[in-house]
């Protein structure tokens, strides 16, 4: 969560700078990067797509994923480990709470499914199948909902020249006005045509790339705690000491 808002906040604030000296640092001109109807066409070609592309579960869950990955810490396995370190050292009732402190909502959950197994007494067979299809169905929804986040970085430099030829339009048929309103209409288009592309590839390359790029990381990052989960339920159910279960466990850490 810390490197996301300093990487929102220094690149506003950076391009803000670039802004203000590229206009002398006159305040007043810095409305002229600000242009309702591109960026109107711009983030309305990309909603519209989006909602005709897609399924609304989908869409709801990715833009679910996309607010976690601005405000969520990073998964802690150590946390995990930690936990099942303990659990491991006494008997497993079936309201034993599970609370990490880097806790993961999808994490926390599987383990305590796996407990909950563990308290039935569920073969260790079919446990580890049970648990391998989830981490499956798990990361292909992780997936599916960064790849909508991904195609909406794509689709936004597109509307951005959308926005560019309306503009282009807008200056061509200015020229039928009188002397004294053509420079308007003319300086009215060309804004609108610079800044839809603008607009177009800040939003994809600034708030939908990158966050894309994290709810993937994180995808990746729950697989193996979801992996670590079901190595440890699977300790659990054969009663392995716990040395042996920190020392197993610990070896996931080198693909985090």
């Amino acid at each position: 969560m810390k490197s996301t808002v300093i990487g929102i906040v220094v690149g506003f604030l950076l391009l803000g700078i670039a802004i203000l000296w590229s206009i002398g640092f006159q305040f007043g001109r810095f409305v002229w990067f600000f242009d309702p109807k591109a960026l109107l066409i711009v983030l309305g070609g990309i909603v519209c797509t989006t909602f005709i592309a897609y399924p609304h579960n989908k869409i709801s869950g990715a833009f679910g994923s996309y607010v976690k990955a601005l405000t969520r810490n990073e998964i802690s396995l150590e946390d995990y480990i930690q936990e099942i370190e303990t659990l491991s050292t006494g008997e497993i009732e079936e309201d034993s709470q599970v609370n990490p402190d880097g806790a993961d909502e999808i994490g926390e959950a599987f383990l305590s499914d796996g407990l909950r197994m563990v308290v039935n007494k569920h073969p260790a067979d079919e446990v580890r199948r049970v648990m391998t299809e989830r981490i499956k169905n798990t990361l292909h929804n992780d997936m599916a909902e960064a790849k909508v986040i991904r195609n909406m970085a794509k689709i936004a430099p597109a509307f951005g020249v959308l926005g560019t030829l309306l503009g282009l339009v807008m200056m061509m048929r200015s020229l039928d006005s009188d002397d004294a309103e053509l420079m308007t209409s003319l300086g009215t288009g060309m804004g609108t045509a610079l800044l839809s592309i603008f607009y177009g590839v800040l939003l994809s390359n600034f708030l939908f790339t990158p966050v894309a790029i994290k709810i993937e990381t994180r995808a990746a990052q729950r697989v193996v705690l979801m992996n670590i989960i079901m190595e440890g339920i699977t300790l659990l159910i054969h009663e392995t000491p716990t040395e042996i279960v920190r020392d197993k466990l610990q070896a996931f850490l080198a693909f985090k």
